[in-house]
């Protein structure tokens, strides 16, 4: 296996008022119409609706979740 293969991917969370996350993360974890996807660095395009709910972000030092509603 590749050593220089990605193993992390840059995530940012824009509301209409601010930026609320900025940064690089080893997974996500999305609500989606049909349930949740996980997304992971090298995934293969997507196209999904995401719907409210949590979502959360992966990295080294833990998880982060972040609630959306309408």
């Amino acid at each position: 296996m590749k050593e220089d293969v990605k193993k992390e991917v840059y995530l940012e969370i824009v509301t209409p008022v601010k930026v609320i996350y900025r940064g690089f993360v080893n997974s996500i974890i999305v609500p989606v119409e049909d349930g949740m996807i996980g997304i992971l660095p090298r995934h293969v395009n997507t196209l999904a609706r995401i719907v409210p709910g949590i979502l959360i972000a992966k990295t080294d030092k833990g998880s982060s979740y972040f609630v959306g509603s309408r």
